[in-house]
């Protein structure tokens, strides 16, 4: 379940809209309704706390959100919108004892639902009776207009595949053993390569290669003080050990290189390969 999602019930008199929260650590809500998410480790040692964005505030818009469109639509006139948020994760407990009436009635745990909903059914306050027709219609809209939202984080934060990956992909054991192994095989296939290359290189040969790295460093360093980055995030110490024992001679062949991904190259590929081929 993803962090937020959420779930529409309508019935003859009113909508339900439930959105659900999967949020980490225990909830405190104080008397003037700010939510304070407490962090614990497995003795119940409260680690730190951090002031949070209410859900139900975040709830409320949504639900405002929600009568503007269906009133557009001509969906909807009399009928009533309520909104409940719903912490999904089991382990979160609630601290609502003291905050305001009107956050208490709007907020319960998972397994309450089914409670909710059944108060809900046997409330007889509305005396409102739309027919089937227009619920249907109601629902086949949302239905119909309920498309997750797509965002294009690379182009956001001008990051490539490899920047982010292995951190945000969940592994299994299997995947993360075999992967290991492939970089242990590639750093020992590197390791020999490297011994073997040492063992024949002529002084002359390691005193190019050592010239090269000379003039990587001062391009990246220049680079680094032109666009106000760190040294590393032009390109590491690894990568260009990477460019000094492949040189690459065009972008293609430094695309093979592992942390140079379509945006690196294009933005300093030109500048590498001239450095490389100029040596």
């Amino acid at each position: 379940m993803s962090d937020s999602s959420g779930l529409y019930y309508h019935y003859k008199n009113s909508i339900i809209l439930l959105e659900t929260k999967k949020l980490n650590g225990d909830i405190e809500i104080t008397r003037d309704g700010a939510f304070i998410r407490i962090f614990k480790n497995k003795y119940g040692k409260v680690l730190k706390k951090e002031g949070m964005y209410s859900p139900i505030s975040q709830n409320e818009r949504h639900v405002r959100i929600l009568e503007k469109i269906l009133k557009q639509e001509k969906l909807m006139k009399r009928m009533s919108v309520k909104s409940y948020v719903v912490l999904a994760n089991p382990k979160t407990i609630i601290h609502k004892n003291n905050c305001p009436k009107h956050i208490q009635e709007n907020i319960y745990r998972y397994d309450q639902v089914t409670n909710l909903i059944k108060k809900e059914l046997q409330d007889r306050s509305n005396k409102l009776d739309v027919r089937e027709k227009y619920l249907f219609e109601i629902a086949n809209f949302l239905k119909e207009n309920h498309q997750p939202k797509i965002y294009d984080y690379e182009r956001i934060y001008s990051i490539e595949k490899h920047d982010y990956l292995n951190g945000s992909v969940k592994e299994s054991k299997n995947q993360i053993k075999t992967r290991n192994q492939a970089q242990s095989s590639i750093q020992t296939k590197v390791q020999f390569t490297t011994q073997a290359q040492t063992h024949t290189q002529s002084s002359q040969t390691k005193s190019s290669d050592e010239k090269l790295r000379e003039l990587l460093r001062a391009y990246r360093l220049e680079l680094s003080h032109k666009e106000g980055l760190k040294a590393f995030m032009i390109f590491t110490n690894k990568e260009m050990e990477e460019l000094i024992a492949n040189r690459p001679q065009s972008k293609a062949e430094l695309f093979k290189l592992k942390g140079f991904g379509e945006k690196k190259v294009a933005k300093y590929g030109d500048g590498i390969i001239e450095i490389v081929r100029g040596e």
